[in-house]
């Protein structure tokens, strides 16, 4: 299994569900291997140079492309977090690894520099999309989102700017995540999910 982006094993289930802190963020995630995570951040000076783009870049161990944010009103209870076990557990089994492919590079809401796949119709957008029906399927709530448009963040406070890619920058997929995140910190990995659907091609 691909390494992510923190180091520590993978939790036996009576640690996954031993309810975390509740502070932060939680969302479904897609997170970078180490190494792939170290090629962005390279690639991410190269164009803060070539483009003289300004703002506060983001640092290792905080890169990551949102799939769903967690609606945690009532808390980050046991319960809750074994039914997105189990919705996750559905989606990644039925879903084969995958690429990203990352084509532009443009500033998105909130002065934000992004990384975007701009593709309508992805191996990313049907995930994104089983992953809705699963979580519905096991009553998790989410928060109410408007079109999937899958970008990872690359850093903070850039002018309107806007690149295609060429070549793409490409992202390999073998798992996804659940992770809570503190502004300004790395994220925490609370229960991960290995892709194991039938490869398609």
């Amino acid at each position: 299994m691909t390494d992510l982006l923190l180091t520590a094993d993978l939790f036996q289930p009576e640690e996954t569900l031993r309810p975390p802190s509740q502070s932060g963020s939680v969302f479904l995630a897609l997170l970078p291997a180490p190494d792939e995570e170290a090629h962005l951040l390279e690639r991410l000076r190269e164009w803060q140079s070539k483009y003289r783009l300004q703002g506060t870049p983001r640092q290792a161990g905080q890169l990551h492309l949102s799939l769903h944010p967690i609606n945690k009103e009532l808390g980050l209870s046991k319960h809750l977090l074994h039914s997105i076990d189990i919705a996750a557990q559905e989606a990644a089994d039925a879903t084969p690894p995958f690429t990203v492919r990352f084509s532009e590079l443009c500033k998105f809401g909130g002065g934000a520099l992004v990384l975007r796949d701009i593709r309508k119709e992805s191996e990313l957008t049907s995930l994104h999309q089983l992953l809705t029906t699963r979580l519905v399927r096991n009553s998790v709530r989410t928060h109410k989102e408007g079109t999937f448009s899958p970008h990872m963040t690359l850093l903070y406070g850039v002018q309107p700017f806007s690149t295609l890619i060429d070549p793409v920058v490409k992202l390999s997929i073998r798992e996804f995540a659940l992770v809570r995140g503190r502004m300004g910190t790395s994220y925490e990995v609370l229960n991960r999910w290995q892709l194991r659907g039938p490869d398609q091609a």
